[in-house]
């Protein structure tokens, strides 16, 4: 039922986006759109829409666009949403079977009146529908209704409906909801499993220094392209003058640059808070309770606060020796962070998400891209007819 993962490390996610303009393009997580693989509308794009971009945004923009105009089926929105609904229902069935296990876990005389399964889910359903229905995406499918919805995907909830949950059969009722909550999750902000990252980097014709585009999309549907995130960082004399940003697994690049990742930094700050609790319930007599909830607050914003200056500071010194880095030592510095993970990824209990050979290019304004370390399916060496028939590409800047 959709509980079985393969991980692939050989599949390309570093591309050279234009063959006009020193721009590159990286993915992760999903490497497929609509059933296509993404290599392969990149390519397209490339022979197909290629300009002398002004700035890396409108390039951006540009691809954005060309894949919401990409040529699909509804039956591809579909299967999409299969796989959505899939782990959306999975999730929902863990919360029904995490209710039975404490209720198995108490003391018989505490358990009470046997569960009602249905009414249960049917609580969880719409606690989870809630949930999305107060974080929407931007008026995505603003335009569409739940009738529409039902009219175009409710054979596909049904069908995993009917799979999904181990202590019940849903009825019409429950059904009803679980469209309204997969409805309801395409239209909020939360992504799935199957989302994609895009990060384009590089100059357009307008750029003195590099600019990074970086978006997040999670399938189409209704033809429309889910969009999750946007953002941009522009390097600038006036503005940040260097950056490091991870993607992915961010864990170890975070211990890198800030000092500890965020999960770690969560559970410090559980900790931190399971202490505060402990100290007032031991003196009760000093602390009343309208003022526990404010003495919480104060030290999680005082912890925050604190961690947020330590981070910075360690930020900071990363980027001050970066900063000074020639592009041999940042490829370098690059392609370490990546078998970071990896190593940590490989011996640990944690699935191989990061691993293989590692692509690591460098892209310049004058020379353009140029591969550090690049992987192939097969060995250049046997292959001479290659290079001869890939030819190198000139552009303005290289002949400049």
């Amino acid at each position: 039922m959709g509980n079985k993962v393969k991980i692939y490390d050989s599949a390309e996610k570093l591309f050279e986006f234009s063959r006009k303009r020193p721009i590159a393009l990286m993915i992760y997580n999903n490497v497929e759109f609509v059933g296509v693989p993404l290599d392969v509308a990149i390519r397209k794009f490339r022979r197909e829409k290629d300009e002398d971009w002004q700035s890396v945004g409108v390039a951006a923009a540009a691809f954005q666009q060309f894949l919401q105009d990409f040529p699909h089926r509804s039956a591809d929105e579909k299967e999409y949403l299969k796989v959505v609904t899939i782990g959306a229902l999975t999730s929902l069935n863990n919360k029904l079977v995490e209710l039975f296990r404490s209720s198995l876990l108490k003391p018989p005389r505490a358990r009470g009146r046997n569960i009602d399964t249905k009414k249960e889910l049917r609580a969880i359903i719409e606690r989870s529908t809630q949930e999305l229905q107060a974080i929407p995406l931007n008026g995505y499918l603003a335009n569409k209704t739940q009738a529409d919805f039902n009219a175009e995907f409710f054979d596909v909830v049904q069908v995993v409906a009917k799979r999904a949950f181990q202590f019940v059969a849903p009825d019409d009722q429950i059904i009803e909801l679980l469209n309204e909550n997969i409805f309801s999750l395409i239209k909020s902000n939360r992504k799935t499993e199957l989302f994609t990252g895009l990060v384009f980097g590089g100059f357009g014709s307008s750029d003195l220094f590099p600019t990074i585009v970086m978006l997040e999309i999670d399938g189409t549907y209704f033809g429309e392209l889910r969009t999750l995130s946007k953002e941009e960082i522009d390097i600038d004399r006036n503005g940040p003058r260097t950056a490091i940003v991870p993607f992915a697994q961010q864990e170890m690049a975070e211990r890198f640059i800030d000092g500890l990742d965020s999960q770690l930094e969560g559970d410090i700050s559980k900790f931190v808070g399971g202490i505060v609790d402990l100290i007032m319930d031991k003196r009760p007599q000093s602390f009343k309770k309208d003022v526990r909830a404010s003495i919480k607050d104060e030290v999680s914003n005082s912890f925050v606060e604190m961690m947020g200056k330590l981070k910075q500071q360690s930020r900071n010194s990363v980027l001050d020796i970066v900063y000074s880095m020639s592009k041999k030592e940042l490829a370098e510095m690059a392609h370490a962070l990546v078998e970071l993970t990896s190593k940590k990824r490989r011996f640990s209990s944690d699935q191989e998400t990061v691993g293989g050979p590692i692509d690591v290019a460098v892209v310049t304004r004058n020379e353009g891209l140029i591969w550090i370390q690049r992987k192939h399916y097969f060995d250049p060496a046997l292959n001479p007819g290659y290079s001869s028939r890939m030819g190198p590409i000139k552009t303005e800047e290289a002949d400049g």
